[in-house]
């Protein structure tokens, strides 16, 4: 609203929820500098400090802006996927705002095939397949303990997808969506362990991490086109078997 270093003059002021005549008289002399008209400059600023020390329990709820909601504390425009405000420190239980999961879910309901005309299904579900894992990837991680939760549950019920029947090229896409989920999941609960290891709303994700991380891991393998490992490891396999039968051939056969 007003220069920056005059809103930090304010918010130095008010900090502690007393305005003294001193500090009201510092303010009132640097708004007067700058050109602000006083008497609007002392009803913003004492409409201020009553928000200041306005009880918590008689601030308006947070506010729903798309993904930004207003800290019930301060007033601040704040992200919906904060746990906590920046500008002053308070909590948010229970955030109105939509969950992370839903957004993401909602960012990749949007996505659609890049690919020209005349491609097959398996190469357009590729590209889809393609696009979701570079957008779970870079989804931040939820601060707020219920959201937290909410994702970490929805990253692992999405960490195995059934991809058996279609084309490779499919498959490997599929694996790389795989993979993202799993890296995301495994993200929320690194977070979850360093937050909240003695809380038991996460206590059974904590208690089944490792087990779900091998069954997902173990998944993504299998669903994954290894025709060029498995042809090597054939002809590998030919060689050391042809190997071993000149090597009997020349002892007992003398060949």
């Amino acid at each position: 609203m007003y220069s920056k270093d005059l809103e930090e003059l304010i918010d130095a002021a008010l900090a502690d929820g007393v305005l003294t005549e001193k500090e009201k008289q510092i303010l009132l002399k640097k708004a007067k500098a700058q050109g602000i008209d006083l008497d609007e400059f002392e009803m913003v600023l004492n409409a201020r400090l009553l928000k200041v020390q306005q009880p918590q329990s008689a601030r308006p709820a947070k506010e729903k802006k798309g993904n930004i909601i207003t800290c019930p504390n301060c007033g601040a425009h704040v992200s919906a996927l904060a746990g906590v405000c920046p500008e002053c420190g308070h909590e948010f239980t229970g955030v109105k705002a939509n969950s992370s999961a839903k957004l993401l879910a909602e960012k990749l309901e949007k996505v659609t095939p890049h690919v020209g005309k005349g491609a097959d299904e398996d190469d357009k579900q590729a590209s889809i397949w393609n696009q979701m894992a570079t957008i779970v990837s870079s989804f931040p991680i939820p601060n707020a303990k219920a959201d937290l939760f909410e994702f970490a549950v929805s990253m692992k019920t999405k960490m195995i997808i059934k991809l058996g029947g279609i084309a490779s090229t499919s498959k490997d896409a599929g694996a790389t969506l795989m993979a993202a989920y799993l890296n995301k999941y495994q993200e929320s609960m690194i977070k979850i362990m360093s937050l909240y290891s003695a809380d038991p709303l996460f206590g059974n994700l904590i208690g089944n991490y490792e087990k779900d991380v091998k069954i997902a891991k173990k998944a993504i393998w299998w669903q994954t086109d290894h025709t060029e490992l498995w042809f090597f490891g054939g002809l590998i396999a030919f060689i050391v078997i042809d190997c071993i039968v000149l090597l009997i051939g020349n002892l007992f056969f003398g060949w």
